[in-house]
């Protein structure tokens, strides 16, 4: 850990149909690169949506770049923070989180800190202080995830440490004057933070999740009193179903939406999804499993996970030596926790810096993901769907050709087919945007549900 790689980076922008139970398409755009410099994100570790300001770490690079995406076939940087030493340091930037007072909390992995930057001036970013600390137990040795809490007029930070298997609690209410509250330290099961990566906030429950590598195990906190972090349970499976052997592996093979935890299993080529208990212990409820190489509903390799209207979208590495381009985004419909059903996916192509997406982080808004990759050295822009009220339906049931336009179904209504195949031709069926050409569209146990993108 702490050394450094460098990389060129190409960002990626795809354009795509998503629709529930049918194809996910998607098509290429753009490609941005720059690997030093103005724009910098080499080595990038995570991203974040700010309104049009997409933030990225690079770990490489030292730096916080923010890109300026209001345009994703024209995207211009908008600024470029780079510091290896002293206040404010980057080295080895990783994960960051935002407070409301526009306050940026970044861990610095090779200085073993933590830097906090005043961001609301997002073209020129304010170091304000720097926190650094490798000796036990409050060790910040190969720091890792960092995420921040409020509570009431206070604000915690929640910082893990790789090397020192450990996540520490910091009091930065004053960012000039912090102080430590507490801090856990384990490097067996249960309760193993055996090379912890990241943490996941629950703040209504008061649960901490904390992902360990060595150990493939996620471990729950009760974080009620930040003095005093203690430990409530911990999963831990290394077989199938519900396994999530190297899930933890960088943090972001684990999320959490609507008290429950989605996990990428890396080692078994699976998507697991865990209902969370009162006392946050982690229950296995659906699972879906295809190591097959080139199959159109592949997870090989399965590295990152991001759900957004129950919709989620599983990364996947594919087969690294291979010149076939195996590796990509398979997406699942997971409104049912317990049957993620298999709506799409995007394939790399060869030369176009797509063959393999690999084990970081996905952020969704109404219209766009993002997604980016190491391995590739890539970030990419994809256009999803435009999450909408759903407000009257259609529904068709039967089986032929539906050819005339449809006059009941409006912008914010959605479509249901039921008991057989449909080729739709010069219709305004798919909530008033034009299906032509005769398309044959398949469904998910007889239903398909279009929503306007």
């Amino acid at each position: 850990m702490g050394y450094k790689i460098f990389f060129t980076l190409l960002l990626i922008i795809i354009n795509m149909n998503v629709v529930y139970g049918a194809v996910w398409n998607g098509s290429l755009i753009n490609v941005y690169t720059d690997s030093s410099g103005a724009g910098n994100i080499d080595l990038p570790f995570k991203t974040y949506l700010l309104g049009n300001a997409l933030i990225v770490s690079a770990s490489s690079g030292d730096s916080i770049t923010i890109l300026n995406v209001s345009n994703p076939a024209s995207i211009t940087v908008i600024s470029t923070t780079t510091s290896s030493a002293g206040v404010g340091t980057l080295d080895g930037a990783r994960d960051f989180s935002i407070d409301d007072r526009n306050l940026l909390y970044i861990s610095a992995s090779v200085d073993n800190s933590f830097s906090i930057y005043n961001i609301t001036k997002i073209s020129s970013l304010t170091a304000i202080s720097t926190y650094t600390i490798s000796n036990p137990p409050f060790s910040l040795a190969n720091a890792w995830g960092c995420q921040v809490e409020k509570r009431g007029t206070d604000y915690y930070l929640y910082v893990t440490s790789f090397n020192n298997d450990s996540i520490s609690v910091f009091n930065v209410t004053n960012p000039l004057a912090i102080t430590n509250m507490s801090n856990y330290t384990n490097s067996a099961n249960p309760c193993s933070v055996d090379g912890a990566t990241n943490v996941i906030l629950d703040t209504v429950n008061m649960f901490a999740f904390v992902t360990s590598e060595d150990d493939n195990t996620i471990t729950t906190f009760n974080i009620s009193n930040p003095k005093a972090i203690t430990c409530l349970s911990s999963y831990s499976d290394t077989s199938s179903p519900y396994s999530i052997e190297w899930a933890p592996i960088d943090g972001y093979n684990t999320f959490m939406y609507n008290n429950y935890m989605f996990t990428a299993g890396y080692t078994d080529n699976e998507f697991a999804i865990f209902s969370i208990n009162s006392t946050g212990g982690l229950e296995g409820v659906g699972s879906y499993v295809n190591a097959t190489k080139g199959a159109v509903n592949s997870l090989l390799l399965a590295s990152s996970v991001f759900v957004y209207n129950d919709i989620a979208y599983v990364s996947r590495t594919g087969n690294r030596t291979a010149t076939v381009t195996d590796g990509g985004v398979t997406v699942f419909n997971v409104s049912n926790k317990t049957n993620p059903v298999y709506v799409g996916q995007f394939n790399g192509t060869s030369g176009a810096c797509l063959q393999k997406f690999s084990k970081f982080p996905m952020v969704v808004d109404n219209t766009t993901l993002y997604s980016i990759s190491s391995n590739d050295d890539c970030l990419y822009i994809a256009r999803s769907f435009n999450a909408q009220t759903i407000t009257n339906q259609c529904i068709y049931s039967g089986s032929g050709d539906f050819n005339q336009t449809d006059t009941t179904c409006n912008i914010t209504s959605n479509v249901v087919i039921s008991g057989g195949n449909w080729n739709f031709k010069n219709s305004t069926v798919w909530c008033n945007s034009t299906v032509t050409g005769g398309n044959q569209w398949h469904w998910y146990s007889g239903v398909l549900r279009f929503f306007k993108w």
